[in-house]
Parts: C-alpha cells; structure tokens; sequence
C-alpha cells in the first residue's frame, strides 16, 4: 500500500545479474524519484521526469553534494582494500569534505 509504505527517495541499483532496463522499470512503476545505476565501472544518477521516464542527471537531487563521477571513484575505491578499510575512509571523507561543505551551503563536489 502506497499510502502507507511510500516508495524511498533513492534506490541504489547494483547491475551484475539482471538487464538494468529490468531494474528500472520496477523502480518506475514504484514511483522512485532518482536512481543510481552502477555496473563497476560507471555509475548514472537517474531521475523520474514528468512523463514518468527517467533521464540521466550529473548530480543527485538527493545529495545534491554528490555526483555519478564522484560516487563511481568510491565504488571503485581501492579494490584490495576490506569492507572495513573503505568503511573508515568514506567516513573520513564525509566528516573532512562533505560535511563542513554542506553545512557552509556549498554543495560543489570535489573529485575523490
């Protein structure tokens, strides 16, 4: 029931098994106003218009600090690092720049 368990704000969407188009098209009848698409490689930022398709965006409308190219660097991230290792960085990262940016109002990303 929609009324009661309204579709989330933003949907991650990890493509390894499945066609993408797949993925997206439950999020689109769901109602999901942005997506981000990642295969490993690349990562698209989608956002439901008014015709109910998706487009692709270069910043979230979510976290609009963040962008596909930024995101897709910490996917990327260090591949031999552990879950742990990349756990702590992130938090780093968003304790030293994202943060202090956000709360001054600036929201310009920085390339990790």
């Amino acid at each position: 029931d929609m009324k009661v368990d309204p579709p989330p704000d933003l949907a991650v969407e990890a493509v390894v098994s499945h066609p993408v188009n797949d993925a997206i098209e439950v999020y689109r009848r769901l109602g999901v106003p942005e997506v981000w698409v990642c295969d490993g490689r690349k990562l698209r930022i989608m956002v439901l218009q008014a015709d109910q398709s998706y487009a692709r965006v270069s910043t979230s409308v979510s976290l609009p600090m963040l962008t596909a190219d930024v995101l897709v660097n910490w996917v990327q991230y260090q591949h031999d690092a552990d879950d742990v290792t990349w756990g702590l960085a992130v938090r780093h990262w968003v304790a030293t720049e994202l943060a202090p940016r956000h709360n001054a109002g600036n929201d310009e990303p920085k390339p990790a």
